[in-house]
């Protein structure tokens, strides 16, 4: 099975200079969409990072795609999220992504490029980490309400298990310094 895989980079905060609009800047390199990727990227990336802790500072977020294997935009969201926790950017939580479609009636959880194109629908899910609300949602396709719900119930149960792996890797990366 082929995945996606990404390398994401951090730089700043830094000073903000006059010149620049945007306090965050999101540049995606190597992939199919990388507009539509970047944009929903910088929504999510603008809604968690604290900014009255940063103030007057630009953060840019570089992210380059190695491998592109399905389930893109989740391995984006959640290599971004790591990334910041790790440049140790302050966050008003974390968010988590899962990307889920619909397979002859039948949910697969981060499914590969070929899963995404014989699926009927496919839907990324971003949530926080605090209440486990649903941050974002990005589908393509029809979803009928069932199939929507029961995708999210999937999607939740999924999204948990990557906090809990988010938390392994900072205590692991903590406990070495």
């Amino acid at each position: 099975m082929k995945e996606s895989s990404v390398i994401v980079s951090i730089y700043g905060p830094g000073e903000f200079t006059s010149n620049q609009e945007q306090p965050i800047e999101v540049c995606l390199y190597g992939c199919s969409s990388p507009a539509a990727i970047s944009r929903f990227l910088l929504q999510i990336i603008d809604q968690v990072i604290l900014h009255n802790q940063v103030p007057r500072s630009t953060i840019r977020i570089s992210v380059q795609t190695i491998q592109e294997g399905g389930s893109l935009l989740s391995t984006c969201i959640n290599g971004a999220t790591l990334a910041l926790m790790d440049a140790a950017i302050p966050l008003r939580y974390l968010a988590a992504a899962v990307t889920v479609a619909l397979v002859k009636e039948e949910i697969v959880i981060f499914p590969t490029k070929a899963q995404e194109e014989e699926a009927s629908a496919v839907m990324t899910l971003v949530f926080n980490n605090i209440r486990m609300e649903l941050l974002a949602c990005e589908c393509n396709g029809l979803w009928q309400p069932a199939e929507f719900h029961r995708c999210l119930d999937t999607a939740k149960t999924a999204v948990s298990d990557l906090f809990n792996i988010y938390r392994e890797k900072m205590n692991k990366k903590l406990s070495l310094s």
